[in-house]
């Protein structure tokens, strides 16, 4: 039955009537609805998008109803908490005193598929037009830190090299939040992260800076990409960056099909140069790094999981939808009502106890540090 997608409830009463369970894979800002119709009809709900507050808000509402209302549950957010919560489990169940937590996780070409920014699309592409608008707040040494647009592209951390290729992160929307879900308050530093390489970082700062993503002004049909490309001139790095753009994708001397924000086009220019699917394969990258002291000794403590996509079988789609068929497939083993997210005790270790039956493995490394400071 074809869905009407809107943001009221009942727009969903008719397709979700006599459902069990819903999976909602519906862009975030319509969970909201979605979830208010499986109360109305007794259903269960899964997403693997980030809790909202208008979500949070009907926690009641679903324990008493005895439904679960499970979020979180995808690849990041969802499997970051899960293998990031093993990890810290490992630390404490050793005695080890954590100072410091870093997690980041991107969506990445493969390395067979890079190009000059090293990113293409593979997933929801205007979250990227967008990411890093709302600034990003994290604690480092001690002290939380709020950063701004365009500065959270600019202040990313090094992470490692490959063929000369730095890889960085820079650090998501809003961290601390997720100090109490990992039983981390009070430590010196704890951020996460987005992973790009540091080529990304570097143009995409520039573009930040001069406004190419503004969501609010609309530009009027009919302008010339070129024309939209020069109202940018004064920032000499963003200019010539977007000129590149529309001669690899063969847009100069084209226009705007209608009225549209500078970020449609900035997406639209980048779909024509970055889609990927069904030319190219992706990459999923995720570090933890934990620090920590034990005996009088620091550590660093490191899992990586790495995965490159198939033919038709992208890496992005399989992780972020992987923890949500473990979860469906292993419901009856789930003893929890109300709103979630799978970083809650009794999910996690459901999650990560099946993931090595897929071929989801991390590898861990532990390291010594000189620095009894590190990296407070």
């Amino acid at each position: 039955m074809p869905l009407a997608l809107g943001g009221e409830p009942s727009d969903y009463l008719e397709v979700l009537a006599g459902a069990h369970i819903v999976v909602s894979l519906l862009p975030p800002a319509m969970h909201l609805a979605v979830m208010e119709a499986c109360l109305a009809v007794r259903a269960h709900f899964v997403s693997a998008s980030y809790e909202s507050a208008g979500g949070r808000a009907l926690h009641q509402a679903a324990v008493d109803a005895g439904l679960l209302f499970l979020n979180e549950c995808g690849l990041d957010p969802g499997l970051d908490h899960v293998t990031a919560l093993a990890m810290l489990e490992r630390v404490k169940a050793a005695g080890g005193s954590i100072a410091s937590f870093e997690s980041d996780c991107g969506g990445l070409p493969s390395r067979a598929d890079l190009n000059d920014w090293g990113y293409r699309f593979f997933w929801n592409p205007m979250n990227v037009v967008t990411a890093g608008q709302a600034g990003a707040r994290y604690v480092e040494a001690g002290k939380q830190q709020m950063i701004a647009y365009p500065e959270v592209f600019k202040r990313h951390r090094a992470l490692f090299e490959e063929d000369g290729r730095p890889l960085v992160a820079y650090a998501n929307r809003d961290s601390v939040p997720y100090m109490d879900a990992y039983g981390l308050q009070g430590i010196g530093t704890f951020v996460r992260g987005t992973i790009r390489y540091a080529s990304f970082c570097s143009r995409w700062a520039a573009l930040a800076e001069a406004g190419v993503a503004n969501t609010g002004l609309v530009l009027e049909a009919g302008l010339p990409f070129d024309a939209w490309a020069n109202l940018f001139e004064w920032h000499t790095q963003a200019h010539g960056l977007l000129r590149t753009l529309l001669a690899e994708c063969n847009l100069t001397g084209g226009n705007l099909p209608e009225p549209m924000t500078s970020a449609q086009v900035l997406l639209m220019v980048l779909e024509r140069c970055w889609n990927g699917e069904g030319i190219y394969k992706d990459r999923v990258i995720m570090q933890h790094r934990i620090g920590y002291q034990q005996a009088g000794t620091w550590y660093a403590y490191t899992g990586i999981l790495d995965l490159e996509g198939q033919d038709h079988h992208s890496a992005m789609a399989f992780t972020v939808g992987l923890p949500i068929a473990i979860v469906i497939k292993q419901w009856a083993a789930i003893n929890l009502r109300g709103v979630a997210t799978i970083a809650q005790p009794q999910l996690w270790p459901i999650i990560y106890n099946n993931l090595k039956g897929y071929g989801v493995e991390m590898t861990y490394q532990t390291v010594p540090l000189p620095n009894p400071l590190y990296p407070l």
